[in-house]
């Protein structure tokens, strides 16, 4: 069998599995890598949060795309198929990204955590002082930017 390309990631996702809930279903992927201690299974939903909550905690940066959201067919092979490819593009282009790949809601989000869209929304807002650090961290020539700017 033929390697695919993204299997060689930082992470990505494979195996889906469509999961019937009552009235609602869903499918979940198993997300894996070669910086993911153990595999995790996420929702798209999840995924989703992820990307919402780095763009919160990240004005300005630019947070790579997801595919949208759908409301019907969204089990059907095609979907799933096409989904698969748009999340790994995804974590290829978060992972490319090195602040944002170690950043604490991504590194969130990888661990084994039951319910990781309450853990992210129970993140607390950052002050101006912890986001300057953040910044100037990821960006070590923040300082010599923002001096010529005032």
């Amino acid at each position: 069998m033929e390697k695919k390309p993204f299997e060689d990631g930082d992470f990505y996702v494979t195996d889906p599995t469509s999961t019937k809930d009552g009235v609602s279903s869903y499918t979940s992927y198993t997300v894996k890598g070669k910086k993911v201690i153990d595999p995790v299974i996420r929702r798209y939903r999840e995924f989703d949060c992820l990307r919402t909550k780095l763009f919160e905690r990240w004005p300005g940066i630019f947070i790579p795309e997801l595919p949208h959201k759908k409301a019907m067919g969204k089990n059907d092979k095609e979907v799933v198929d096409f989904r698969i490819e748009q999340i790994n593009r995804f974590c290829v282009k978060l992972s490319n990204i090195p602040y944002l790949f170690n950043s604490s809601e991504t590194q969130m989000f990888l661990q084994n955590t039951s319910d990781v869209i309450k853990t992210m929304n129970n993140l607390q807002n950052e002050s101006y002082e912890d986001m300057l650090n953040k910044y100037q961290e990821a960006f070590p020539d923040f300082d010599d930017v923002s001096n010529n700017i005032i």
